[in-house]
């Protein structure tokens, strides 16, 4: 009875420890202004988000998914940069601005510093 129990308890323990939260990933999620731009990591894989204009874009609705397909992170951003931490591999990010505007495509994160930029087409 004891070593069942035992058992059970690794196992519960393993199962914690292999799900992270989004949090886990999301190192940063801001970047309104130069000053809190400064203060961001310069480690990580860095997301930016803009305009066609140039404009940097915020409220950005962002998923990504890992290999098997299972998302990871879901979050909306607070400004125009999300800094993550993730592990070497490749990603699906999927970024919604509005119903209008969707970027999106596979990221091939390789362990370094890393930026990827999105732009929408905002009339």
């Amino acid at each position: 009875m004891v070593r069942k129990i035992l058992v059970i308890l690794a196992l519960s323990v393993a199962s914690a420890w292999s799900l992270a939260s989004a949090q886990d990933y999301i190192l940063f999620n801001g970047g309104i202004g130069l000053e809190e731009r400064a203060q961001a990591p310069t480690t990580g894989v860095r997301l930016v988000f803009f305009e066609k204009s140039g404009d940097f874009r915020t409220n950005v609705d962002v998923t990504i998914k890992n290999q098997a397909g299972e998302a990871i992170i879901h979050t909306v951003t607070q400004g125009p940069w999300l800094i993550l931490d993730l592990p070497p591999g490749s990603y699906h990010v999927h970024a919604q601005l509005d119903a209008d505007n969707a970027q999106g495509g596979v990221i091939t994160v390789d362990g370094t510093a890393q930026e990827f930029a999105y732009m929408f087409q905002v009339e």
